[in-house]
């Protein structure tokens, strides 16, 4: 079983209890073993961050991170300190210390062959309905009714998928 999460790029409650609790009960009740999250914001590093702690528990759980396409992070990355890595932009072919940090925080990187030549701006949605599709239950940390990840979430609902809301204190 697969979920993935959605929330805004800026985070204006705190989810992080209720995000965790939430997980938690998909992993032990439901099974999910497979986790997506698109890497954008305050939300998919508050989700990304509650996988990876659950994984000591259960060893088993994955979690994917879904692009839209291919950014030159993947290929230059984030020193340990949060910097960039500096120098020359690296080829999208080469594996730099960017690709290794990314590879060290997810045990899959993905960029649906889907989106292949389509404009980066439409990308975001497309990967977001993409991950809506390949998902059996759908996370999510709303606070406004626009935006991506609100746009997501209806999504979701219109295809008949389980939507699992977090409200945070």
């Amino acid at each position: 079983m697969i979920c993935c999460g959605f929330g805004h790029r800026v985070l204006l409650m705190d989810v992080e209890k209720p995000l965790r609790e939430v997980l938690e009960r998909l992993v032990e009740e439901r099974g999910v073993r497979g986790v997506y999250t698109g890497g954008m914001g305050e939300f998919d590093e508050l989700f990304a961050r509650t996988v990876r702690s659950m994984k000591r528990e259960c060893p088993s759980l994955r979690l994917v991170l879904v692009m839209p396409y291919l950014t030159h992070k993947i290929a230059i990355g984030k020193k340990e300190d949060g910097t960039m890595y500096g120098g020359q932009i690296a080829r999208a072919t080469s594996i730099g210390p960017g690709r290794r940090w990314h590879e060290a925080q997810y045990d899959e990187i993905l960029i649906p062959a889907e989106l292949d030549g389509v404009h980066p701006k439409a990308a975001i949605g497309q990967r977001n309905r993409w991950m809506v599709d390949h998902s059996d239950i759908v996370v999510a940390a709303l606070h406004r009714d626009f935006g991506g990840a609100a746009e997501a979430g209806r999504d979701a609902e219109k295809v008949g998928k389980e939507v699992m809301g977090v409200n945070g204190i």
